[in-house]
């Protein structure tokens, strides 16, 4: 990951997680429950930013001042992106990056675990129940970064 805002973002999700996989008292399950929800809302919001960050500024490069503007106000209203949105705003940028994408978020999980936090965001926005913990919203972390490098390579972010 190469942008300074991800890169921040990505280091404070980190340093919650081991601060609450490590500090918490192991009795207190009700506070990690609790823990593990607020970690996953903030992995939900750090998706969204970096499809507004990374796309953001391909299309900063890019893109004449009419069209920069019009662009970075269609990427600023995404919110909630699920994998399959995610391969719809690739292909509206070029039709191979969405295939690209859609085969890369195929493999090793990283569809499930964007998925599955988006959703999870969902219930705990709406106060449903949730049984998303921090060690799976850590994993699913992985895929995030993984997906934020693969939108910057397509993007020529380097």
């Amino acid at each position: 990951m190469k942008h300074p805002e991800l890169v921040r973002q990505h280091a404070i999700l980190k340093s919650l997680i081991r601060r609450t996989l490590h500090e918490s008292s192991t009795k207190d399950i009700e506070m990690k429950a609790h823990w593990g929800r607020y970690l996953c809302v903030l992995s939900a919001g750090f998706v969204e930013n970096i499809v507004h960050h990374v796309y953001g500024t391909y299309i900063e490069r890019t893109s004449s001042p009419q069209t920069r503007r019009y662009a970075t106000h269609a990427i600023d209203d995404i919110q909630n992106p699920k994998a399959d949105r995610l391969i719809k705003i690739a292909a509206n940028f070029d039709k191979t990056w969405g295939n690209n994408l859609e085969v890369f978020l195929d493999a090793e999980f990283r569809k499930e675990a964007i998925n599955t936090i988006m959703s999870n965001r969902h219930l705990i926005a709406h106060g449903k129940n949730s049984d998303i913990t921090i060690a799976r919203v850590d994993q699913y972390l992985s895929k995030i970064v993984e997906l934020a490098d693969f939108l910057e390579i397509q993007c020529g972010i380097h």
